[in-house]
């Protein structure tokens, strides 16, 4: 087989399988959303297209966990959900974070945002989500109405459990949505089936309900009309402003950053080591997709983790996988809504429980903790105020916390360069944070041709001796594993007191181990000078 068949096999069986896999979650971020699930598809389509034609190459839009709580908690205190005031609202917001998206997508062509936000903040937000995605969808799992009002969601899950224990909620919907975790945690268990658990686990529970007699009564997703591609008016009345204003003054904002972190950050994650890396790119597509959700009946929408690496996974990227999903999600709303309708909406609350697991798998985030107290209380902070408060806010003070903390940190420490004869050498003095991380690995990367440089270096020397030993707790060298798997000679010096901490960030990086193309020695020499080149 051609490399080029097996690129189209690829981007086909990517683009199939993100669909399926996505298509009855978007579902259930209508309801969070408020929103008619067909608005819900036409975020999928739009998102798909927009990151095909405008963004990059692992990010998968559309529906997604984070904005669609944020959007219904935006828009429900001004009108009843799936209202036509509700929707023109919603058309209203989407355009509002498009603009937002615009002008994020001008800063990136000078900035990158993403080297002043630390990846344990986001990791943290992203936990609070998987935990509100979680108590978000019990209510729908055990078969009874959807909450009113905008009250907390752990009270919300307390009186959902409450109503589990006392025998309201309903036993048919009880046992599909258990058969569809209990197989869904079953599949995820097996290395072959791991990524498809949502799927599995989704399909043993209405294969549980197709079972049950017609007595059980069971509430399904019902008849999911095929979407017209029409116009849409976004509400900017004059009567509207006052709504206006106070959606453009946070949630929009809100979502708009939210799309950004996460869309940078799984740009970051899942290229290549040797591909260029373009935010502003990134950020394009999801400013397209917006707008284009504003005009032609979506909704706000983002790049989503779980879509991306499940893509990312299957050997699926560029544009041609994105343009599969959208023809295998319209094909699912145009050509297979009958079975849709049949779908149970406990089993889908059962899959949108085993997405918030997902989520908030301890082995994903341990890291953040093995990197003492700091590390800890950057993940822990966002994490606990997505719950307690809500998403905005965790995001607005997980970013500004750091940021602080890199304005107190990044005077101390500084980078000395060296290129000589083909031999990069870089000491690290002070304390190093971990913009000084992006900075190092963006400089060199340059250098080496291997990772897209301009290749005049062909060896790295870094010198640690001269740096304080909090560095090894914040610095995130895992980047070097692509730069040894090329073949480059890497050498790290070391004072010998700061050989334990080093052993656990080379295990953290993935380099324990790494070969002979990898030496790391300890020494009691001259921490303010160069050190002697290594051993070959």
């Amino acid at each position: 087989m051609s490399g080029r068949t097996a690129a189209w096999r690829h981007a086909l069986l990517a683009g199939c399988v993100t669909a399926v896999s996505a298509f009855p979650l978007s579902m259930g971020f209508a309801l969070m959303a408020g929103v008619p699930p067909g608005a819900m598809v036409l975020a999928s389509l739009y998102g798909g297209l927009a990151n095909a034609l405008f963004g990059g190459r692992y990010g998968v839009g559309g529906p997604n966990t984070a904005v669609a709580l944020l959007t219904g908690a935006a828009v429900m205190p001004f009108a009843p959900p799936e209202s036509d005031l509700y929707m023109g609202y919603v058309f209203a917001l989407c355009v509002l974070v498009g603009i937002y998206q615009l002008g994020f997508a001008v800063i990136l062509r000078r900035v990158d945002l993403m080297d002043y936000v630390s990846t344990t903040v986001i990791d943290g937000i992203t936990w609070g989500i998987g935990v509100l995605f979680i108590l978000g969808s019990l209510w729908l799992a055990a078969g009874l109405a959807q909450p009113g009002g905008a009250q907390w969601p752990v009270f919300h899950a307390l009186m959902v459990i409450d109503r589990m224990v006392d025998g309201t909620a309903q036993r048919a919907a009880l046992e599909v949505s258990g058969v569809t975790l209990l197989v869904g945690l079953v599949a995820g268990r097996v290395p072959r089936l791991r990524r498809a658990n949502i799927l599995i686990g989704l399909a043993a529970g209405c294969a549980w309900a197709a079972s049950l007699p017609e007595s059980a009564l069971l509430e399904r997703v019902g008849w999911v009309a095929p979407i017209p591609f029409q116009a849409s008016l976004p509400d900017f009345r004059q009567v509207s402003w006052p709504v206006i204003f106070a959606l453009a003054g946070g949630p929009a904002l809100a979502i708009a950053l939210v799309g950004a972190l996460q869309s940078l950050g799984i740009a970051k994650a899942l290229r290549d080591a040797d591909e260029p890396y373009r935010p502003a790119r990134e950020m394009l597509g999801q400013a397209v997709s917006n707008l284009c959700c504003g005009f032609f009946m979506g909704t706000p929408g983002s790049n989503s983790f779980n879509k991306s690496s499940v893509m990312h996974a299957l050997g699926g990227s560029g544009g041609l996988a994105h343009l599969f999903a959208v023809a295998a999600t319209a094909a699912l709303i145009y050509g297979f809504t009958d079975l849709l309708a049949r779908m149970p909406m406990s089993a889908l609350g059962a899959a949108l429980i085993l997405a918030g697991l997902a989520m908030i798998a301890p082995r994903r985030y341990a890291r953040h903790f093995r990197r003492g107290r700091v590390g800890a209380g950057m993940f822990v902070l966002p994490a606990l105020l997505v719950v307690i408060l809500d998403i905005q806010s965790a995001l607005f003070i997980g970013v500004g916390v750091s940021i602080l903390a890199h304005f107190v940190h990044f005077s101390r420490g500084t980078i000395a360069w060296d290129l000589s004869e083909g031999r990069l050498r870089v000491a690290i003095s002070g304390v190093f944070f971990f913009v000084s991380g992006a900075r190092l690995e963006n400089r060199v990367r340059a250098v080496f041709a291997e990772t897209g440089g301009n290749g005049e270096a062909e060896s790295l020397e870094l010198d640690l001796r001269p740096a304080h030993l909090v560095t090894l707790d914040q610095l995130d060298i895992a980047w070097l594993r692509h730069i040894v798997r090329a073949g480059i000679p890497v050498c790290i010096l070391i004072r010998a007191e700061q050989s334990e901490a080093a052993r656990g960030l080379l295990d953290d990086a993935g380099l324990a181990g790494a070969g002979s193309d990898l030496l790391v020695v300890a020494t009691a020499g001259d921490p303010d000078a160069w050190p002697a080149p290594c051993a070959s």
